[in-house]
């Protein structure tokens, strides 16, 4: 009878080691997909910002274009390209980014809701689930503050836009003004040049006044 307790009580601290150390390794697979998630965000953030940092290095290209100055054209760009070019390339990727920043911020959301999935009731998991919250927190703030830098490229970009047709626009008024001098200046050359002649007899010219 002894030792069927024994047994008993033997088998039960054995089973309950099995189950602590499942339990253990399950959150500690879970813990790890959460830090997972929290590098994955971060990439996604650290690049976005790369690629804002990387666009504003090329609007002052085009800037520095824009005032004559020499630039040296980055790869993927078009070689010799005019400020129109570069500010079409500009727009192009600053949808590129505007996409790329919209899909962090819905991939954002979803790794919250698969965080939240996991920690279910568990106490120690819920303290990490906190964490992730702050960091998520703070990503959504960068996220805001990339959306606000998009807006200020776009405003700026558009700008140069504005500029380049106002500046066509002088440039096709000065084209016009200059062809109409020419052509003043070629009818007077041709009536200052134009030679008459007054047929008749002497008489005839002095009655006339020649």
């Amino acid at each position: 009878m002894r030792k069927t307790f024994v047994f008993a009580a033997v088998a039960l601290i054995a089973l309950s080691a099995c189950v602590s150390k499942d339990k253990y390794e399950k959150e500690l697979a879970q813990v790890k997909l959460i830090s997972s998630e929290k590098d994955s965000l971060l990439k996604d953030v650290m690049a976005t910002t790369q690629f804002i940092a990387d666009v504003n290095t090329e609007l002052g290209k085009v800037r520095d274009a824009k005032a004559g100055k020499p630039v040296m054209g980055a790869a993927g760009e078009l070689p010799n390209a005019s400020p129109a070019e570069q500010r079409a390339q500009m727009l192009d990727k600053i949808k590129t980014l505007t996409e790329r920043v919209n899909a962090a911020e819905s991939r954002l959301a979803a790794s919250r809701q698969r965080v939240a999935a996991i920690t279910g009731d568990n106490a120690s998991l819920k303290a990490q689930l906190t964490q992730y919250d702050s960091t998520i927190t703070a990503f959504k703030s960068i996220i805001e503050n990339q959306k606000a830098e998009i807006a200020s490229l776009s405003a700026q970009v558009s700008a140069l836009q504005g500029e380049n047709v106002t500046l066509k626009a002088e440039k096709a008024q000065l084209t016009t003004e200059k062809e109409t001098l020419t052509s003043e200046k070629a009818a007077l050359t041709t009536e200052r040049n134009t030679v008459y002649y007054v047929i008749g007899t002497k008489d005839e010219l002095r009655k006339k006044g020649i």
